[in-house]
Formats: C-alpha cells, structure tokens, sequence
C-alpha cells in the first residue's frame, strides 16, 4: 500500500528548531490562504457571482491539499509554500475588507 505525506511525517529525522518553526509558520500560512479564499468566496456568493466563488472554492481546495502534503522534510516546498502564500495574502485586489 503506498505511503502519503501522513506516513511520511511520522518517520524520525533529523531538524532543528528553525526549521521545526519554518514549518508549522507555513503550516499557519495555509491556514490563512484557506481563511482568505473562504471570505472571498462568501464576497463573490453575496455578489451572485457563483462562477467566481467556484473557481475560489477550486483555489482553497488547492490550499488545503497543499497542506495535506507538506512534509516537514520538504525544506524547499516549506520555502516555497511561505513565498507563495505571503504574497497571496499581500494581494490588494485580493482582500475583502
């Protein structure tokens, strides 16, 4: 049976506490990307703009399977999560308040 990220989380490796907070910062950062999409989705709902909050709905899909993933290993995705989602967040066009 193959192996997820869930498994892979659960075998002992080597971090230290820099890279430990790395993770669960992006960890966090997801959590945001998720919270954002939501808000704009309930935006583009009060709107009646239904293939808007569709396609918002398929973005915070990708989020939370991209938390799903994530591997404390993975230093270079942890990097690369903390790029993508800081800039998503800093976004104007993007924000709902």
């Amino acid at each position: 049976m193959p192996r997820d990220a869930e498994d892979r989380r659960l075998e002992p490796f080597e971090w230290n506490s820099e890279e430990s907070v790395r993770y669960e910062v992006a960890l966090e950062v997801i959590g945001e990307g998720v919270a954002h999409y939501t808000a704009l989705i309930r935006a583009a709902e009060a709107a009646g703009d239904e293939p808007e909050a569709e396609r918002l709905r398929t973005e915070r899909a990708s989020c939370t399977e991209e938390r799903r993933r994530l591997s404390p290993t993975d230093h270079e995705g942890v990097a690369r999560v903390l790029r993508k989602y800081r800039e998503l967040l800093r976004r104007p066009g993007d924000r709902t308040a």
